[in-house]
């Protein structure tokens, strides 16, 4: 029976997500006011820095929480973020250019990258345990 995973593993990895999350909103309002005056400067780099932080968060965290698991979870969490990062393609739409389609497509390589470490991490598991 596996262990159960720590639970600061698990707040890290949701925590990213939040972040990820709020950068991407915070980028699409950005875009959509940036030619007036409304945001401080400060305000349209924050979002710049909340995506890949967030993303390294949920990174960072999965593996945590994955080491306490077998393979089988181990590849569906895998599988999980490889159809998370085709629905955020589909979910593109309007300017390819634009900063919700490059912060998409930013989280969507974390989300693949992600799968591969996943992914390896079931592959190599030590013996001893599911």
């Amino acid at each position: 029976m596996a262990r159960a995973p720590a639970k600061w593993s698990i707040v890290l990895t949701l925590s990213g997500i939040v972040l990820a999350d709020l950068g991407v909103v915070l980028l699409i309002r950005a875009e959509h006011h940036s030619s007036t005056l409304e945001w401080p400067i400060l305000a349209l780099y924050l979002p710049l820095l909340a995506v890949p932080a967030g993303i390294l968060m949920t990174i960072a965290g999965t593996i945590a929480w994955a080491r306490h698991f077998g393979r089988a979870v181990r590849l569906g969490a895998a599988v999980g973020f490889v159809l998370a990062g085709v629905l955020a393609v589909f979910g593109m739409d309007g300017n390819p250019h634009g900063s919700q389609e490059i912060s998409l497509a930013l989280v969507m390589s974390g989300a693949w990258f992600l799968s591969l470490v996943l992914i390896g991490m079931a592959i190599f598991k030590r013996s001893g345990g599911s």
